[in-house]
C-alpha cells in the first residue's frame, strides 16, 4: 500500500471514529437521563401515566361525586335533626313552662296546706290540753270507782260472810235439831227400858252414837291438794293446831265469790297436814285448791 493509501485510511479510521463519536453523542441525546430510555419510550410511558392520572381523576371525581352526594344527605340529615331537635327543645320548654306553673301551684298549694297544718297543730294542742284534764277528770273518777268498787267488794265479803255464818247456824240448828231428836230417841229407849214397853203410839226406837268430838274453836287452813274421783282433800294444818281424826271442818271460799262448799270430816292426821273426806257432793265438784277450812265460818266475820 502506498502513503497516500495509508493516509486515506487513516484519515477514513479517523472520520469513522469522529462519526462514531457524533452517533454515540446524539444516541445518548435522543435518552432521558433519569430513567436511561428513550424519549420514545419516556413519551409512552408518560402517555401511560397520563391515562392513569386522568382515570385516576375520573375516579376521584366520582367519589367526589359521592362524598357531595353523602354530604348532602348528611345537611338534608343535620337539617332534618336540627329541625327535630328544635321541636322537642320546644317541646321540653314547653314542659319546663308546665312544669313551673305545677310547681308555683303545688309551692302555692304548699303554703296554704302549711297554714292549714299550723292552725290543726294549735287545735290538737288545745284538744291535748283538754285531753289532759279530761285524764285527770278520768283518773279521778277512777279513783272514786275503785273506792267504790272496794267499798261494794267490802260489803259484798260482809253480807256473804253474813250468808255463810246463816247457812252454819242453820246447818248447826238442824244439827241440833237432829241432837235433840236422838236425845229424844234415848229417852224413848230408857223409858222402853224402864217400863219395860213403848211409849204410846211409838215403836221401839234405836239408840244412836255419842255425838262426834268437835275440833278447836278458830282453827284454820287451806285445801293443798285435790281428789276429786275419791272426795279427799289435803289440808295445810294437823295436829299441831289440835286436829284428831273425827274432827269436822267447815269448807267455803272468799274470792273471787264468796261460796259455802259443806263440810269435811279428818280421817288421817300428821303435824302439819291433815287428809279429810268431803262430805257433800256439792264439795266433791266444786272444791279447788285454796279453799279454806276452819273449825267455824263465823270466826271470819268482823266483831
Amino acid at each position: 500500500m502506498t502513503v497516500i493509501g495509508k493516509i486515506l485510511t487513516f484519515f477514513i479510521f479517523f472520520f469513522s471514529l469522529v462519526f462514531l463519536g457524533f452517533a454515540v453523542t446524539i444516541n445518548q441525546l435522543n435518552k432521558d437521563p433519569q430513567s436511561g430510555q428513550s424519549w420514545f419510550a419516556a413519551a409512552q410511558k408518560l402517555q401511560n401515566q397520563l391515562r392513569a392520572a386522568q382515570q385516576d381523576l375520573r375516579a376521584k371525581d366520582e367519589e367526589g361525586a359521592s362524598l357531595r352526594a353523602e354530604i348532602g344527605n348528611l345537611n338534608t340529615a343535620a337539617a332534618t335533626a336540627r329541625e327535630n331537635f328544635n321541636r322537642e327543645l320546644k317541646d321540653k320548654d314547653d314542659q319546663l313552662t308546665a312544669a313551673t306553673n305545677r310547681y308555683r301551684s303545688a309551692e302555692s298549694k304548699f303554703v296554704q296546706v302549711q297554714i292549714a297544718l299550723d292552725e290543726a297543730v294549735a287545735e290538737l294542742q288545745k284538744r291535748r290540753e283538754e285531753a289532759t284534764r279530761l285524764y285527770e277528770t278520768i283518773k279521778t273518777k277512777d279513783s272514786q270507782i275503785a273506792d267504790l268498787t272496794t267499798d261494794r267488794t267490802n260489803a259484798l265479803n260482809l253480807k256473804t260472810q253474813a250468808e255463810v255464818a246463816a247457812n252454819t247456824f242453820r246447818e248447826r240448828a238442824m244439827q241440833l235439831e237432829k241432837t235433840v231428836q236422838d236425845q229424844l230417841a234415848e229417852i224413848e229407849s230408857l223409858t222402853v227400858r224402864l217400863t219395860g214397853g213403848g211409849m204410846p203410839g211409838r215403836g221401839p226406837v234405836a239408840a244412836t252414837p255419842s255425838q262426834a268430838p268437835q275440833p278447836p274453836a278458830d282453827v284454820q287452813g287451806v285445801v293443798k291438794q285435790v281428789d276429786a274421783s275419791a272426795g279427799l282433800v289435803s289440808i295445810s294444818i294437823g295436829s299441831d293446831a289440835g286436829l284428831v281424826r273425827g274432827h269436822t271442818l267447815q269448807l267455803y271460799r272468799l274470792n273471787p265469790t264468796p261460796v259455802y262448799l259443806g263440810q269435811v270430816t279428818i280421817i288421817e292426821v300428821s303435824p302439819h297436814e291433815a287428809i279429810a273426806k268431803l262430805l257433800d257432793a256439792k264439795a266433791k265438784k266444786n272444791v279447788q285448791k285454796d279453799d279454806i277450812v276452819a273449825s267455824r265460818i263465823i270466826s271470819t266475820m268482823p266483831q
